[in-house]
């Protein structure tokens, strides 16, 4: 099943990723690989018993930190150099991990001193981790089979890795963590997504220009991006209708009878449970909340609960002790349309057309990729609402990617996909850092926001 070297310790390297999280973060992963170069080993972890209970339910006498060696065929008395310079006082176990021996190396082993502290698992246990870990298994190769192993894998194999996943970004809640948001948490209370956005302003433009006489022939000879059609229409148009329009499309006629009592997002189950979880956690200094969403709707929500905030739009904003709230593509809140001084101010930080962008992403010194690359390389991010296709976003992750920092993103099974379809998309965000936590249905995603921050609310 494993056919070369690299998928062997891919494999192995993953799963004490997946099953060692909360002590990696407890112990520090920079100090863990200084003592794997200190001492020749392919990985060391410091809380080795935690992490055979966990994978095994037993931790067959380990002790304390553990030095890996990862070996897949070629077993030979060489190999057990890694552990004859075992030294007296040690405060590790040695642990050879192998897929394949040789009746050299079992007599060797046989021969090594028994005060040696050292443990050797071979093919078996390998197979066994295989078969109780499938998904990771999956997500480690690259071979001719994998698109076979990709179409065995069944439901269960999923939600296994699913609670192991959840219960790691529990862990990261009260360290080092960052809410990252996209469309999908404000498109219940109105707000349209992205490509909506785009697709509403077109129609508002051309219906204006004489009742639709170019209609259809300007839509198609623009081009098909949406950055360069929004480019266009702001062209059109000018900034104050613009920003009119954008604004129009973020917030649905209940927000008109916006007062004290009502609450225009009381329907949006998905944004509660999202403000309850925040409240959770608020006292948290570390903890920081990234949105790519130019609505208010969160803040309004949790001012409602009592949750004090600041909301961050421009690099003059200074930071208090509140929770900050990083709107990172522009801000335009409800009460933006008070006035056109107000529309203009905050219409002008909405990153919305191919210019914007641009403009934005070309500039590694500005505040908005700062705040993202400081999220993604520091912390444990939690994306929700995000189907994480925006080019810019999955670059700026790539960039980090290396320092192996592991994030989390909530994503809906599709009703038609299929477990083959399903790994892909796994296995896309899998390179790119990101751990996927399943959830069947949309109306799922409110119950699973819950269980990650531990609330028995009613919503």
């Amino acid at each position: 099943m494993l056919n070369n070297a690299k998928e062997f310790n891919d494999f192995i390297n993953n799963l004490i990723d997946l099953i060692s999280y909360e002590s990696e973060m407890e112990y520090k992963e920079e100090n863990e690989r200084h003592r794997a170069e200190m001492i020749g080993c392919d990985r060391y972890i410091s809380n080795g018993e935690e992490f055979f209970k966990r994978i095994a339910h037993s931790n067959f006498g380990v002790t304390g930190s553990v030095a890996f060696k990862f070996i897949l065929n070629g077993i030979s008395e060489r190999s057990l150099d890694f552990v004859k310079e075992s030294e007296e006082g040690e405060d590790f176990t040695r642990i050879i991990i192998y897929y394949e021996s040789s009746k050299a190396f079992d007599r060797a082993l046989k021969e090594l001193d028994g005060s040696i502290r050292k443990q050797v698992f071979g093919k078996e246990f390998v197979d066994e981790l295989i078969e109780n870990f499938k998904v990771t298994y999956a997500l480690s190769i690259n071979n001719d089979d994998k698109l076979s192993i990709y179409e065995q894998l069944n439901e269960e194999d999923y939600w296994r890795l699913n609670e192991i996943n959840i219960k790691n970004v529990k862990s990261s809640l009260d360290k080092s963590a960052s809410l990252v948001l996209g469309a999908g948490v404000s498109i219940s209370s109105g707000a349209a997504d992205w490509e909506n956005l785009v697709t509403n302003l077109s129609k508002d433009i051309f219906d204006d220009l004489e009742n639709g006489k170019f209609s259809g022939s300007l839509d198609t000879k623009f081009g098909g991006a949406l950055m360069t059609k929004a480019q266009f229409y702001r062209e059109i148009i000018g900034d104050k209708d613009y920003y009119l329009k954008v604004y129009n499309s973020l917030y649905s006629d209940n927000w008109a009878k916006l007062d004290e009592n009502f609450d225009p997002n009381e329907n949006n189950r998905l944004l509660k449970a999202i403000a309850y979880g925040i409240e959770k956690v608020s006292d948290n200094r570390s903890f920081k909340i990234i949105t790519y969403n130019y609505d208010n709707h969160l803040e309004h929500k949790l001012k409602k609960i009592g949750v004090k905030h600041k909301s961050i739009f421009d690099m003059d904003d200074r930071i208090n002790n509140e929770l900050s709230i990083y709107h990172v593509h522009g801000y335009m809140p409800f009460s933006a349309k008070k006035s056109d001084n107000r529309l203009l101010f905050y219409g002008k930080s909405v990153k919305l057309t191919e210019d914007d962008y641009n403009n934005l992403y070309n500039d590694a010194y500005c505040w908005q990729i700062g705040i993202q690359l400081m999220a993604f390389r520091e912390s444990t991010c939690i994306f929700i609402g995000s189907s994480l296709t925006d080019p810019n976003i999955r670059r700026l992750l790539r960039m980090v990617n290396k320092e192996k920092k592991k994030h989390y993103a909530l994503m809906v099974k599709e009703a038609t996909q299929s477990n083959f379809e399903r790994m892909l998309r796994q296995k896309h965000l899998y390179e790119m850092g990101i751990n996927t936590i399943w959830v069947n249905s949309i109306e799922e995603l409110p119950e699973m926001v819950d269980t990650i921050f531990e609330q028995t609310r009613i919503i």
